[in-house]
């Protein structure tokens, strides 16, 4: 597969699935004129996935919370077509620098990104809200082995999801009656993901788990009680966790 090739006029969305691709680092692929180019980004196929979790609607308004590097920011504007206002948001300068940028490569129309920590956040409101929470990582650790000696025992059982629970907490707020709020983390633990929305979910009675449509086989993921879920060892995606949530409309 050349990926390096001069970009058409009009390119047809498409998935591509790289395997076996020694020698072939994440940094390599972004020296590409084709990704310079904004033809295509960089994400494991579980992370795609919560985008489908979240299915954003065309001509809606989106809030992307903990955006980091904007990459779910962006596949909203591409899946609603450049018509959904989406506003992310981050604390860190850094992050926030990194997704100006990939707002910029990629020419997504309809975003606006600024530095908050959303607990502060204020007079803002959406359809549909993402809360792609700080959490242990230990999804990733297939990628990022360094992650089992950055860790303690109280991480996933305690100060992770005390700070969980808060955000979600803040999310909730922004959510317009009969919209959507997506919870969702890079982890496979119980502590971290379906206690923290179960435990929201007995505090905020508007709120109810609506299990995601997804489509094709990854309709699979979601598991009977409704959240989305991916093992390493299972799918050979990282482990990510999301749980989809409607707000009631009065």
């Amino acid at each position: 597969i050349v990926l390096d090739v001069k970009p058409p006029r009009v390119v047809p969305p498409l998935k591509l699935r790289v395997e076996h691709a020694e020698g072939l680092t994440k940094a390599e692929l972004e020296k590409l004129e084709t990704f310079r180019a904004g033809l295509f980004t960089i994400q494991d196929e579980a992370s795609q996935l919560i985008s489908y979790v979240a299915a954003p609607e065309p001509h809606t308004s989106v809030l992307d919370l903990c955006a980091g590097t904007g990459i779910k920011a962006t596949h909203f504007a591409q899946m609603t077509k450049g018509t959904a206002v989406i506003t992310a948001v981050d604390n860190a300068p850094r992050q926030l620098a990194r997704l100006r940028a990939n707002i910029s490569r990629m020419k997504c129309k309809g975003i606006e990104a600024f530095e908050c920590d959303l607990r502060t956040l204020k007079d803002v409101s959406a359809h549909t809200v993402l809360l792609d929470a700080p959490c242990s990582g230990l999804g990733t650790v297939r990628r990022r082995p360094d992650i089992k000696w950055n860790r303690t025992e109280n991480d996933s059982t305690s100060r992770l999801p005390a700070l969980q629970a808060e955000l979600l907490c803040s999310a909730a707020a922004f959510v317009e009656e009969g919209g959507v709020l997506v919870y969702s983390t890079c982890t496979t633990e119980p502590e971290e993901n379906e206690e923290v929305v179960r435990r929201f979910l007995g505090q905020a009675a508007e709120f109810s788990l609506e299990p995601p449509r997804l489509p094709g086989n990854a309709a699979a993921l979601v598991t009977n009680d409704g959240f989305f879920t991916t093992f390493p060892h299972r799918h050979g995606t990282d482990g990510f966790f999301a749980a989809r949530l409607r707000k009631a409309a009065h």
